[in-house]
């Protein structure tokens, strides 16, 4: 039996599609793409004297979300992203490697990432 994520193929439009190049490019462009609801915690003005939380998309492109006071203030705002979003089941964990100017948070994602500047 074929599967991915429980799904039985002989039950859907792939079960004729044994190849895996042809399963694998299907699979991604028929991809689901969850979006995180930042607009409870989003700033419009930020200082940057003090510490951001910033979202880092699989591009490494960043994203300013808005000030916290900590470590810790970043990541209960994380976690209110994600209750927010209606994702709390994706939240897995939480891994922080310190860096010379930010904290850098793995959730689970493993292609996107969070992070807190120390300023």
């Amino acid at each position: 039996m074929l599967s991915y994520n429980n799904q039985d193929f002989s039950d859907t439009k792939f079960k004729d599609i044994l190849d895996k190049e042809q399963l694998v490019e299907s699979l991604l462009k028929n991809r689901k793409v969850n979006n995180l609801n930042i607009s409870n915690v989003k700033s419009k003005v930020f200082d940057m004297n003090k510490p951001v939380l910033q979202f880092q998309d699989e591009d490494n492109t960043l994203t300013n979300i808005c000030n916290v006071d900590n470590l810790d203030d970043g990541i209960n705002k994380i976690k209110k992203i994600f209750k927010d979003s209606n994702l709390e089941d994706r939240l897995h964990y939480f891994r922080v490697n310190e860096h010379e100017d930010y904290h850098w948070i793995d959730y689970g994602s493993h292609h996107t990432f969070f992070r807190v500047t120390k300023r």
